[in-house]
């Protein structure tokens, strides 16, 4: 149900992503996580535009018995956001086998409501995002006396 869309802010991973709108659902492809060798960790980017306050998106991972579990609820707060935020959890115990999946689902009423995800993964990597530097008033990746 979710449509590719070149329509988000600031996109990280290339110029698309994913849209839900109103309470559209995706499911990603089945992963194997049998035995890992190391800690494994989900990680996915979200951007809501035009969900209203209290409307979620609902994260939820499939179980070793292909039940569906919550893994989180991402709460909109009424703000358009204008780039992406990271989100990363570990994978719960109770989802590691071979048939490991997630799924999102827009909890919205209104066909505006629009809830972007980019860059989902299941992976050993944990990941650490560059943080902005907002002294860097010359915009150039350095803090130093030009931006005095």
């Amino acid at each position: 149900e979710a449509t590719a869309t070149d329509q988000a802010s600031n996109t990280p991973e290339g110029s698309m992503s994913a849209l839900l709108t109103n309470s559209q659902s995706m499911t990603s492809a089945d992963v194997d996580v049998v035995s890992p060798p190391a800690a494994v960790w989900v990680r996915y980017r979200t951007q809501h535009q035009g969900v209203e306050s209290g409307e979620s998106l609902l994260v939820e991972y499939r179980d070793f018995n292909g039940s569906w579990q919550v893994l989180e609820t991402i709460a909109s707060d009424g703000n358009d956001q204008s780039s992406f935020e990271l989100r990363q959890l570990t994978l719960p115990f109770q989802a590691y086998g071979a048939f490991t999946a997630l799924r999102f689902t827009a909890q919205g009423d209104e066909g505006d409501d629009a809830w972007y995800i980019d860059d989902v993964a299941i992976s050993t990597e944990f990941i650490v995002d560059e943080p902005d530097c907002p002294a860097d008033l010359t915009g150039d990746g350095l803090l130093n006396f030009f931006d005095v």
